[in-house]
């Protein structure tokens, strides 16, 4: 996101703005009033959680599972027949983001 704010775009869409709001709020604030340079370590620590989420399968299971894990909305399981990811994944993929404290 940020590297696109600066190149123009005045908007973004992104499955992660629903697991990660705050982070997409600030980074494009940031941003816009001139303060790019404080959007970067938040841009980072949103790409490590995408990473660290996104690792353990298919991008449908894992944001479904991060949606669950860091919001207050269950979205279900995925449906057929894509699997759900394992109860080690996901405890694995919790860990990864908690580190972050995000």
């Amino acid at each position: 996101m940020l590297e696109a704010y600066k190149r123009g775009f005045d908007s973004s869409i992104a499955t992660t703005f629903n697991i990660f709001p705050q982070l997409g709020v600030k980074i494009h604030k940031y941003v816009f009033s001139g303060r790019a340079d404080e959007a970067k370590p938040l841009q980072e620590k949103l790409t490590k959680a995408v990473a660290g989420i996104s690792k353990y399968g298919s991008w449908v299971q894992t944001m479904k599972e991060a949606m669950i894990l860091f919001t207050p909305f269950d979205v279900g399981p995925p449906r057929d027949p894509i699997i759900r990811l394992s109860s080690a994944q996901i405890n694995n993929m919790a860990e990864n983001v908690k580190i972050l404290k995000i």
